[in-house]
């Protein structure tokens, strides 16, 4: 039915047309390339896709796909499905950052397949810590805007990290502010 080719030199293999394998293992002890005879890494091994406009790798799911490209040194993820969603994950289950059709991004953990961000930049998490934005610069105070347990939205300072938090004021869902110390002023 078929023939079977076993190579056992450390020599290089080159072929023209098309190539295909059987089986459930296929493995390579150094790197591989793909429009390149000669795939070169800083470190380790892996897999170069080479073409003189754009490289694309395309990774296929039954009829839904998404393509990795890279073009004029541009980096580009395309999901391919009208209503499919770019997910980043920190582990094997946890996701940190997706990106849906219409460009909102979501930043969190409150996110799922029926849960998508509303807005261009959604933060979601368990509380205000997760959920909030953070601003610092080095040598300055760090600045944070927080959802608090209750409901409100608090914004607040800390000299370093291992400070403690001062709020400085926080709105409520009835348009009232509070500000819990120090004066205020309106100055033109």
């Amino acid at each position: 039915d078929g023939v079977a080719v076993k190579i056992a030199n450390a020599g290089h293999i080159t072929a023209s047309g098309n190539i295909s394998a059987s089986g459930t293992q296929h493995s390579f002890g150094g790197n591989v390339g793909i429009g390149t005879a000669s795939p070169v890494f800083t470190s380790g091994t892996g897999l170069m896709i080479s073409d003189s406009t754009q490289a694309n790798l395309r990774l296929a799911d039954g009829t839904d796909y998404i393509d990795v490209a890279n073009s004029a040194g541009d980096l580009y993820f395309i999901n391919r499905k009208s209503d499919g969603r770019i997910r980043f994950r920190v582990n094997n289950t946890t996701e940190a950052i997706r990106i849906v059709e219409d460009g909102s991004v979501g930043i969190g953990s409150g996110f799922s397949n029926t849960i998508d961000p509303k807005n261009g930049l959604h933060i979601t998490g368990s509380d205000g810590t997760s959920s909030g934005i953070r601003q610092s610069r080095a040598g300055t105070k760090i600045w944070s805007q927080e959802i608090d347990s209750s409901g409100r939205l608090s914004w607040g300072y800390r000299a370093s990290e291992a400070g403690s938090k001062t709020t400085t004021f926080t709105l409520d869902d009835t348009n009232n502010v509070y500000f819990p110390e120090g004066s205020v002023g309106i100055s033109s």
